[in-house]
């Protein structure tokens, strides 16, 4: 990474599941680990921070397997392995630690208490923010994300510092029937049929026996679903021949109507016409309810997001969040002040992982900055790219009413346009531990975002504004230095 070229900067984090790995081989997703590979894998996490890692990764997620089908290394992880390794974050003072708990976004409306548990005991043991993914809406648990911030909020009474990545925006799942479909796994003939190689898939999506086998799984399954799962109500979004153009934005169910066709008949036949990579997508997966998003987001426990990074490159696409949030949610709807959604964006998660350099715009500090016009931001559909190693695809989304983005006084971006200029830099955690930001020892207090002046109440300091950029105890003085310049300090035995 440090060889690259870089228009922006990045930083890493010490994958769970690349440690195990490394330490147990071909068991890391098969067994728990004994004390004495979880020592070794400690050494691994260690060593990470030490090289500049900005905290530890770890999912629990049953929703989470890898290339081979077959759960993800961290799953395999007890408790007290997950909190062994994050602990290593006390000894350096910088970073976070990202988490994705069994019951993050699925089971009860509400975390396990053995997940709460876990996330206090992090944040605790670590010093250390612990953020987890993701708050959001689900049809499925309406409630839980208030129940969910209920919890951060015992947390943070207790000293913990446990935050969301909220998502801002709806999720649609995009596919094809190239790919895969987890969504129809659990019909056997569609299993079956998706899992071929492409051309035999056309074969048999061809054959009437295996059609109707298909048809009749799906009728059978739908009652059952909810309600973004409908074959009906899937959205046909575009397909490559231009075909079918003017059916673009309508539901299989509509399509369907017009046409004279079963919903199961009319995404089988467009993706036939298509060789198969006419894209469909389920609608609100996740924030459904966009009225519940207007509250979960204003949490002074709320992140923002949420953009995926990484993950899914073929099935979803975030990156829009930030074009999003400033459009829709500060501009449109007046749900955040401007300056509370550039809070969020920037120097919230900045503080988060210690990092105090960057996410404010003051004398000294990194020249990073972009520059927008709030009328003009929009962000545009999906697309989907094909610039992958292989000619594999991704999703990402193209925005406008950016004009400047300056990464370290350079202009990387203008009005759209790469400028060439590529400053971008590894930046390394060891640049800022024990120099700030939430490096906490005891006692340790949670810091909020709430309106009203600084003060002290219910054990836990209250700050007004943005997160301080460096708090400090030393014995009988607690200390918090605001961004604004102001100090604000107590003397306690």
């Amino acid at each position: 990474m440090q060889q690259e070229n870089l228009g922006i900067n990045v930083g890493t984090m010490v994958g769970h599941s690349a440690v195990r790995r490394f330490v147990m081989g071909e068991d890391s997703n098969t067994r728990a680990a004994d004390a004495d590979e979880v020592q070794q894998m400690k050494v691994q996490v260690r060593e990470g921070l030490a090289a500049g890692a900005f905290g530890f990764s770890t999912s629990l997620s049953a929703t989470h397997y890898g290339w081979d089908g077959e759960p993800v290394p961290s799953r395999l992880a007890s408790h007290d392995e997950v909190l062994e390794l994050g602990s290593t974050l006390r000894e350096f003072g910088v970073g976070s630690i990202e988490i994705i708990t069994k019951t993050s976004v699925m089971g009860p409306d509400r975390f396990e208490p053995e997940d709460e548990e876990l996330m206090t005991a992090l944040s605790l043991r670590s010093g250390r923010p612990v953020n987890w993914n993701e708050l959001s809406h689900s049809w499925q648990r309406p409630t839980a994300w208030k129940n969910q911030i209920d919890y951060m909020e015992r947390a943070a009474k207790q000293g913990a510092q446990v935050y969301a990545v909220a998502r801002c925006q709806r999720l649609d799942h995009l596919f094809n029937l190239a790919m895969l479909v987890p969504f129809f796994g659990a019909w056997p003939t569609w299993k079956d049929v998706l899992s071929q190689p492409r051309e035999r898939v056309k074969q048999l999506l061809q054959d009437p026996e295996t059609r109707a086998k298909m048809k009749r799984e799906a009728h059978e399954a739908d009652p059952g679903l909810a309600e973004y799962r409908k074959l009906a109500k899937i959205n046909f979004r575009m397909g490559k021949s231009g075909k079918y153009s003017q059916y673009e934005g309508m539901s299989l169910g509509e399509i369907g109507q017009k046409i004279g066709k079963d919903p199961v008949d009319v995404i089988l036949d467009f993706s036939l016409e298509e060789d198969l990579e006419a894209e469909f997508a389920f609608i609100g997966t996740r924030n459904g309810d966009m009225n519940a998003v207007a509250e979960l987001i204003q949490s002074p426990y709320s992140l923002a997001g949420l953009s995926d990074a990484g993950a899914h490159t073929d099935r979803l696409s975030g990156s829009y969040f930030s074009s999003f949030m400033l459009s829709h949610w500060v501009r449109d709807q007046g749900v955040l002040l401007l300056e509370d959604a550039i809070r969020r964006l920037t120097s919230m998660p900045a503080s988060l992982y210690g990092i105090t350099d960057k996410g404010r715009v003051q004398e000294g500090l990194s020249g990073d900055v972009v520059i927008f016009d709030l009328d003009k931001i929009k962000w545009m559909p999906t697309e989907r790219f094909h610039d992958f190693p292989g000619g594999e695809s991704r999703l990402g989304n193209r925005a406008e009413g950016y004009e400047h983005l300056i990464v370290d006084g350079e202009v990387v971006f203008e009005d759209g346009r790469h400028t060439g200029a590529l400053p971008g830099r590894l930046i390394k955690s060891t640049e800022y531990a024990r120099n700030g930001g939430w490096a906490l020892d005891e006692p340790r207090k949670a810091l909020e975002t709430l309106s009203g002046e600084p003060r002290l109440g219910m054990g836990r300091l209250v700050c007004r504004g943005d997160f301080t950029s460096f708090v400090s105890w030393s014995a009988g003085q607690h200390a918090v230095d605001f961004h604004d310049g102001t100090r604000y300090t107590e003397n306690r035995t």
